[in-house]
Parts: structure tokens; sequence; C-alpha cells
């Protein structure tokens, strides 16, 4: 059993060519960029005319373009990006930082905490003040939690005032 396509020898059969169609298709590069390609020395088989455009052999464009990302490719590109995305968030973060926009994580969480502790403590004294109200408890216990809730909201600026 043979296979399909013959990717050591020779492509001395017209239905192992491929257009550069089906080689985009294939490789997944744009058209234009197979131009380029071939303009930078990708192997085409030869004869290409008008009437016959440029046919491909897909083993040796593969080829090509292995060696082609060799010789061209910098080594050190992709550390030297992450190195600058890196020097720019740091640099981002510090003029922020200098604005104002950042709060220190220790202090935001110190502040939630603090926030929670007393909703617990204002929710926890709930149950003293429902003594002296009418028998509808479930509605009475939502008010008030309501209440409590809008009033923590207040003291740390996050409304006008409190809602009811």
């Amino acid at each position: 059993m043979t296979d399909e396509f013959d990717f050591e020898g020779d492509a001395t059969d017209d239905a192992a060519l491929l257009s550069k169609r089906d080689l985009a298709d294939v490789s997944g590069w744009p058209p234009k960029q197979i131009d380029s390609y071939v303009r930078a020395g990708m192997p085409t088989v030869p004869g290409a005319t008008t009437r016959a455009p440029t046919r491909f052999e897909l083993a040796a464009c593969f080829r090509w373009f292995v060696a082609f990302t060799a010789a061209t490719a910098d080594p050190m590109a992709d550390l030297k990006k992450r190195k600058a995305v890196i020097a720019l968030s740091r640099e981002e973060r510090r003029d922020r930082e200098e604005a104002g926009e950042f709060y220190p994580r220790v202090a935001v969480h110190r502040e939630i905490d603090e926030a929670m502790v007393a909703l617990r403590n204002d929710l926890l004294t709930i149950p003293a003040s429902l003594v002296d109200q009418p028998p509808d408890v479930r509605a009475a216990v939502k008010v008030a939690i309501v209440s409590k809730i809008n009033a923590l909201s207040f003291e740390h600026g996050g409304n006008d005032g409190p809602q009811t």
C-alpha cells in the first residue's frame, strides 16, 4: 500500500502538484504570502504561463519553508518581545501608581474585611431591633438588612445616601 503523497520523491505526476489556492488551503498561508515566498525563493514547478498558472510540489515547499524560517529567524526575537512587554507593563503600572489609580492589595483587603465585620455586627443587631415590629417579620428583616447594607455602602462612598 502506498501513501497518497510522495513527500520524499520528486513530483512527476500532475495530480501531486498544487495550485496556489490548493497550497494556501493546505498550508494556511494566504495567497499573497505565497507570492512573497516565491519571490524569496520558494520552489515552483517549471512551465508556468498565463494559461497554466504556477504549480507547487507540497513537500518541496515545506522543505524550503523550514530552511527559510530557520535562516531568517532571530532566535532571541521571542525573548526580546517578552522583555519589552514586561518593561512596558512595569512602566505603565508605575505611571498608574503615581497617578493614584492603584490601591495596595493589602489595603483593599483590609478595607473589605473591615466593611464585612461592620456589616456582620450591624446584621446581628437586627433581631433585637425587631422586638417592637409588626408580625410580618420576613418583610421587616428584609427592610432592616437592606437598610444596613445601604448605610454601609454610604459610609464607603458607594451611594449618595442610604436607600430605604
